[in-house]
């Protein structure tokens, strides 16, 4: 998840809550380890203001007496890079289901034709016919809202728990 109309997160704000700390930088992100001070949980008002004004993952592990926090945010920004990618995969899936629509209802869109090597025989498409493949919006059509919905619900999820889901 990029961190979209929001400051990079200032740490700072953590180091002061925290007995120890370790940051770890890794290809894309920065991870904040610590263990809150004694005294310090979840419910302090500290805790929860800091919790509040950090724009992105934060965990908590309460173990007794010691609390664990991890705090997640992104060093490189992802802006910019646009849904080009997305809209391709979803026109070439859509495209595949019609496919297999237009097969499955016995029509072949991509004039199959045949490779012959002695005992052995592989398939290949010689053409493509729109026509035929057209045929096949009635199975790819409620498939693919099928398919929107569920993984639409993977990218809510993932916003809703600031994951950032692979882009």
């Amino acid at each position: 998840m990029a961190l979209r109309g929001a400051g990079k997160p200032d740490p700072g704000v953590w180091l002061p809550l925290l007995d120890e700390y370790r940051l770890t930088s890794l290809p894309s992100d920065t991870l904040l380890e610590g263990t809150l001070r004694r005294g310090l949980d979840a419910a302090s008002p500290e805790v929860r203001a800091a919790l509040h004004e950090w724009p992105a993952a934060a965990y908590l592990q309460s173990d007794g007496e010691l609390t664990r926090v991890a705090l997640v945010y992104h060093a490189r920004d992802e802006r910019g890079r646009g849904p080009w990618l997305h809209v391709a995969l979803f026109v070439l899936t859509f495209i595949s289901t019609m496919a297999a629509g237009a097969l499955m209802a016995g029509f072949d869109p991509f004039d199959t034709a045949v490779w012959s090597f002695g005992d052995l025989q592989l398939p290949y498409p010689s053409a493509l016919r729109l026509d035929l493949l057209l045929l096949g919006i009635p199975f790819a059509a409620p498939f693919m809202t099928v398919l929107l919905a569920h993984e639409m619900g993977h990218y809510v999820a993932a916003r809703t728990h600031r994951v950032r889901a692979a882009t």
